[in-house]
């Protein structure tokens, strides 16, 4: 398991904050702005690598269960044991949670049937780069973008 990146993001914004309407004319809206010293914000940023696939279900768990609520954002491709041969496409934005097939590992079909794919020619030397023994091309990488992050706590 491996972080790659931690970054300061700095971002002044001007933000709404709304309540959702109780009545759905929406008279019970409430609008207010944010004060100009309030507007700058730190968001972080890092990137999560690794070589081993999830486990599926600490992984719902986790997602269902202990998910920071402090992510805002969070996109990437992820390994699932029980899917050896599929890529998993993982999208997060807000209370949004998205995980969907992003098609085959290349490593999941025959070289000769790789080569079928004019994409595989142009990226097989670099692929090959980081072709582990033993898991070949299958990775997790995941990246999350958001406020106070605590990086250790997530990756326990």
């Amino acid at each position: 398991m491996d972080v790659l990146i931690q970054r300061k993001l700095w971002v002044r914004a001007r933000l709404t904050l709304m309540k959702l309407p109780l009545r759905l004319d929406g008279s019970e809206n409430l609008k207010m702005n944010i004060a100009p010293k309030q507007r700058s914000m730190v968001f972080h940023l890092f990137v999560f690598r690794s070589q081993r696939p999830f486990h599926p279900q600490r992984l719902h768990s986790y997602l269902n269960e202990r998910y920071p609520h402090n992510i805002i954002r969070a996109k990437g491709l992820l390994w699932l044991a029980s899917r050896p041969n599929l890529a998993i496409s993982f999208s997060q934005a807000g209370g949004s949670v998205r995980l969907e097939s992003a098609g085959s590992w290349w490593s999941s079909m025959p070289e000769e049937q790789r080569y079928q794919y004019p994409s595989y020619a142009e990226i097989s030397a670099e692929l090959l780069k980081r072709w582990h023994p033993e898991w070949e091309d299958r990775k997790n990488e995941l990246v999350f973008i958001g406020q106070h992050l605590d990086k250790e706590k997530y990756l326990s």
